[in-house]
């Protein structure tokens, strides 16, 4: 690439003033060598920078928790942090929890080269009465190689006709600006100068697009207000300047999100995720779950459940294509169930909270064999367990052979900060495992 940019160096000199047509071509072939140049630098200096790899999620404590879906490149990414807790998911959840006492689970879907076509790609995918609203970030990439307008408003009508087209009516789609090029750490000055005018363009049209539309909103963001570079203990970011993001962001969110979530589950119609997939998921935990500290650490979970909800039984299930079965328990013992009978198979068709005061004035519960005879269960409290990808392959749950007066003595956002927690631990072990089995066969 150097010798490319040296030979268009010597050809604009040769050639002088007196081909003013041929001039304009070649320093316009000249400014994209050289951004281009500094795009490959900047991405080789990031290369070692460290990345998230925990669970793809952030989350807030609070009532009516609201679901949201973070996909993109740029800030989505979390550079420079290890955990999506400290990155953009859990910095924003916390920052609208903050401001609307709800709580929030961002879950994210980040990949440094997606670009608008690519996210919607990603939108189509997913269940469409799964997430509240849906936070788009791209064009980073789209301003560094000065991607033509045309092509980003094309990209950008269809990536907001699939979401209108996808979504449920009462979800919003929040498009976030593209960030001040020049606050990125990795790139020269050369570098940002072009993309950052371009970056401004993308930006308006952006805005024009998103100001006609109906559920589409447009965010703008500024550099994050404290920001370090690669030369401040090598670090790239810091969990301080995702806060900051977070609440640029959180500000202008929440006009759009002040309510209670909209829930298609109350109705009947979320969808648990896909049954061949879910299986493969259980099958892998399977595995996993011949690994003893995975039982220690979930132990210790079911173990505060116990003592926090005061329960004779706390149990983390798996259910498998015929019958559950207990990752960790505490209290009471208990044995697997065939699955057409596991109280946990209707919290995860249900999809949040489920809490159950008194299973005999239920009509879902009150003819089954665990509430009429065997472990006579008359009070039930449980939280869906997710795989990464969304499909729901257990839950969390608090049983009792005594009836509660209404949600008596239940905390829905610690039940929900239990689940997750034991959500994080079980796919924490699942990449263990497969690192080590990586190893081994290589």
């Amino acid at each position: 690439m150097g010798a490319r940019v040296t030979k268009l160096k010597n050809q604009l000199v040769f050639m002088g003033k007196d081909s003013p047509t041929g001039v304009g071509t070649l320093r316009r072939h000249l400014s994209g060598a050289v951004l281009r140049a500094g795009v490959a630098a900047g991405e080789r200096r990031v290369r070692d920078v460290p990345r998230p790899s925990d669970h793809p999620s952030g989350h807030a404590r609070g009532p009516n928790s609201q679901r949201l879906l973070l996909v993109g490149s740029g800030p989505a990414v979390g550079w420079g942090v290890t955990s999506h807790e400290l990155g953009l998911p859990g910095a924003l959840a916390r920052a609208l929890s903050a401001l609307t006492g709800f709580g929030y689970t961002i879950d994210v879907i980040a990949d440094p080269n997606m670009n608008a076509a690519d996210a919607l790609s990603v939108l189509e995918s997913v269940p469409p009465d799964r997430y509240d609203a849906v936070i788009v970030t791209v064009g980073v990439n789209d301003a560094l190689t000065l991607t033509p307008l045309t092509e980003w408003t094309t990209r950008l009508r269809e990536l907001m006709a699939g979401f209108t087209a996808h979504f449920s009516p009462t979800s919003t789609l929040f498009v976030v600006g593209v960030q001040p090029i020049q606050s990125i750490p990795a790139f020269s000055s050369r570098v940002s100068g072009a993309a950052e005018v371009h970056a401004r363009s993308l930006n308006q049209v952006t805005l024009d697009l998103t100001s006609r539309a109906l559920r589409i909103v447009y965010l703008p963001l500024g550099a994050p207000s404290e920001q370090v570079g690669l030369h401040d203990n090598d670090r790239y970011r810091t969990a301080r300047e995702y806060v900051s993001w977070a609440s640029q962001l959180a500000c202008q969110m929440v006009p759009h999100l002040i309510g209670r979530p909209q829930d298609a589950r109350a109705h009947g119609t979320q969808s648990w995720g896909d049954e061949e997939k879910r299986q493969r998921d259980v099958e892998l935990i399977a595995h996993v779950a011949l690994n003893q500290d995975l039982g220690v650490s979930l132990g210790r979970i079911t173990a505060l459940a116990n003592r926090a909800f005061r329960t004779e039984t706390a149990l983390i299930t798996v259910l498998g294509a015929d019958v559950q079965w207990s990752l960790a328990q505490s209290g009471r013992e208990t044995s697997d169930l065939p699955r057409e009978m596991s109280l946990c198979n209707l919290t995860i068709q249900h999809g949040d909270v489920l809490i159950v005061p008194d299973t005999l004035a239920d009509r879902r519960f009150r003819d089954s064999p665990l509430v009429t005879a065997g472990p006579r269960i008359r009070f039930y409290a449980g939280f869906p367990i997710e795989a990464p990808s969304g499909e729901r392959i257990g839950a969390l749950c608090v049983v009792d052979s005594q009836p509660r007066c209404g949600a008596s003595g239940i905390n829905e956002p610690f039940i929900r900060e239990l689940a997750l927690m034991a959500q994080r631990e079980i796919w924490q072990h699942v990449r263990d495992y497969e690192a080590s089995s990586s190893a081994l066969i290589t």
